[in-house]
């Protein structure tokens, strides 16, 4: 649904040697990043003019990580927003012990997030769309 919605929002890595797909990132545009539940189980709340890239999944196949393969989905889905009109800001959510690694890729970790999605505790975690 996320890709039909919005699909110039979803990103897939292909090994270059094997043509397996052994990652993906996916988005929607929103206004309120504190909202991350809603667009979770609603497409319908993409806003193609909305502020803020709401990243909402990240997956790489396990062989593949460690590799880099998330931040480079990550930045190419950031840094395809730049010539967004109104558009500054990305938004992830990510388990506490993932914050070290979003950090690294030059988010800030806000605190703990506005969200309950699968019953966890989720850390907001915010960086500027380089202009």
């Amino acid at each position: 649904q996320r890709e039909a919605t919005a699909p110039e929002l979803f990103y897939v890595a292909v090994h270059k040697a094997s043509g397996e797909i052994i990652g993906f990132t996916t988005a929607l545009a929103g206004n309120d990043p504190e909202k991350f539940d809603d667009f979770f189980v609603d497409v319908t709340n993409h806003d193609k003019e909305g502020s803020c890239l709401l990243i909402l999944s990240v997956a790489v196949l396990p062989a593949h990580r460690h590799k880099g393969v998330a931040r480079e989905l990550i930045w190419e889905l950031v840094r395809s927003q730049k010539n967004v009109k109104g558009r500054k800001v990305s938004y992830l959510t990510c388990i506490p012990e993932n914050v070290p690694l979003y950090k690294k890729m030059g988010y800030l970790d806000m605190g703990k997030a506005n969200s309950s999605w699968g019953g966890d505790s989720w850390n907001l975690m915010r960086i500027a769309i380089p202009g």
